[in-house]
């Protein structure tokens, strides 16, 4: 997803967390080939602002600054090609990531929340729907 910054003045010190509700049987153990995760079945928990990583260089920093009018990607995770898990990124992306989530006919929501040093928060509904053909085009759910 792409976050822009309709102001005239740059947005210092960018942060993004997400929150998803989900159950503690919905977590998988991570994919074979090296991958890793924060939360797994052995360790379970719900995350709740947790920080995701914006995808400006291969470093992959927490906060970035958004200059007037510009465009920054903001990398939220990976899905499976047949869609049965999606991997959430974590603030240094996917070393490790956050969690593994069952995919398939789940449908997760929460929060998506952008914070910089020089504004209030701004808050945005977030659906993880992988039955949605649209995904993650309809990731933002209008409230």
């Amino acid at each position: 997803m792409r976050v822009c910054n309709g102001y005239v003045v740059p947005l210092t010190n960018c942060w993004a967390y997400l929150t998803l509700d989900y159950k503690l049987t919905d977590i998988l153990k991570p994919p074979d080939g090296g991958f890793s995760a924060h939360i797994h079945p052995e360790a379970p928990l719900v995350f709740r602002e947790d920080r995701l990583c914006w995808s400006v260089h291969p470093d992959n920093p927490p906060a970035i600054d958004i200059y007037a009018g510009e465009k920054q990607s903001l990398l939220l995770g990976c899905l499976s090609p047949n869609r049965d898990w999606i991997g959430i990124y974590s603030e240094t992306c996917n070393r490790p990531y956050r969690v593994f989530l069952r995919g398939g006919a789940k449908c997760y929501e929460g929060t998506l929340k952008i914070i910089s040093k020089d504004t209030i928060a701004k808050e945005f509904h977030v659906r993880i729907d992988l039955r949605d053909p649209e995904f993650p085009k309809n990731l933002l759910v209008a409230v």
